[in-house]
């Protein structure tokens, strides 16, 4: 495993989880993907996020278009037992 890899598994990742998540992030982010997006989302069908830590993005694109399929792939195990919660 790379340094980077246990770094990230580790407390730096825990932490981040802790530092990166709030209602009003998601706000911002469903806002700015509407933006990038915009009436393409709804041809979007699905979406997988790699690194995808909560699955606050994919949330996001989730509240674009409810029907999306999202998958998120996650090397910290807190914040990948979030994101299955979560149902990415």
């Amino acid at each position: 495993m790379s340094d980077q890899e246990l770094f990230w598994r580790g407390t730096f990742g825990d932490e981040y989880i802790k530092r990166n998540f709030s209602d009003e992030l998601l706000k911002a982010k469903s806002q700015l993907y509407s933006k990038v997006l915009g009436n393409r989302i709804e041809k979007i069908s699905s979406c997988i996020e790699l690194g995808a830590n909560v699955g606050l993005n994919l949330d996001a694109l989730k509240v674009l278009s409810p029907d999306m399929e999202t998958t998120g792939v996650e090397i910290n195990r807190n914040a990948y037992l979030q994101l299955v919660a979560n149902g990415h």
